[in-house]
């Protein structure tokens, strides 16, 4: 039991546009990470390499992802998004 791709984000908080995260781990210091992931992927960071999502809304990237997932899905097989 389980799912067969995962798109998002493990936190559930980030930013809509760079999907970063970050918090204040204590009065001097900031703690920021990276965190959208398509699997165990995590997407890279626009600084490393080109990704088709960075600087792009999160909100859109879910209904593109959702979108795709469904058309790839056979008609005849019950499926849970």
């Amino acid at each position: 039991r389980g799912f067969e791709s995962f798109f998002g984000v493990l936190n559930g908080v980030t930013d809509f546009y760079t999907h970063i995260r970050s918090y204040p781990v204590n009065s001097d210091w900031k703690m920021s990470g990276f965190d959208l992931r398509n699997g165990s992927v995590i997407n890279q960071l626009p600084r490393l390499a080109p990704s088709r999502t960075n600087g792009r809304y999160l909100t859109t990237l879910f209904a593109e992802e959702a979108e795709r997932v469904i058309r790839s899905h056979p008609h005849t097989e019950p499926m849970f998004l």
